[in-house]
């Protein structure tokens, strides 16, 4: 998939919605889609960049910055309407 947008995954491995999530985010990445995987225990730093409060959070970007957060589990089809 050719898309000027990109996302980042924020995860942490005690989260069980995350661990559900896992394999969307997975094959979305299989698709073609640009997501950087960030656990929040070890990226705290990243985090508090983007104001990452709860996980699963999905940060979506393009060129100009932020254009949508998805806090929380979401559909495949969602996403990637989203990353469109």
């Amino acid at each position: 998939m050719k898309t000027n947008k990109s996302a980042k995954y924020f995860t942490a491995p005690w989260c069980g919605p995350c661990r559900m999530y896992g394999p969307i985010i997975n094959q979305l990445v299989e698709e073609g889609y640009t997501i950087e995987k960030i656990n929040v225990d070890s990226e705290i730093i990243k985090a508090t960049e983007y104001s990452v409060m709860s996980v699963p959070t999905v940060v979506i970007e393009d060129e100009s910055g932020v254009t949508d957060i998805l806090v929380g589990v979401h559909s495949i089809d969602e996403i990637r309407e989203k990353l469109s």
